[in-house]
């Protein structure tokens, strides 16, 4: 028999929840969120993720911000917001 030393199986079961919770959740939320709300709102919304995480590992683990990590997230959303919003802009002016 397999005997796991507790470490080995706490590392096992902290790297299983922060899969679960980090990659398999938020798709079945984005996925619901395009459901409910539409895929235009839910990306403006899931892009938020970008500066959201930036801030929190400052505030929360005393990273380092730097100017190309803040122009970097500037231009993920810029991006994101420009391409999602343009379809809205053109279906008001129709």
């Amino acid at each position: 028999t397999i005997v796991l030393n507790s470490d080995i199986a706490q590392q096992v079961a902290l790297g299983c929840t922060m899969s679960l919770l980090s990659t398999i959740v938020p798709i079945i939320v984005f996925i619901e969120a395009v459901k409910r709300i539409g895929a235009t709102k839910s990306s403006l919304i899931s892009i938020s993720e970008t500066p959201a995480s930036l801030l929190l590992a400052f505030v929360l683990l005393g990273e380092t911000f730097t100017a190309m990590q803040g122009l970097g997230a500037l231009l993920v959303v810029g991006s994101v917001v420009i391409v999602t919003a343009a379809p809205l802009v053109q279906a008001k002016r129709t």
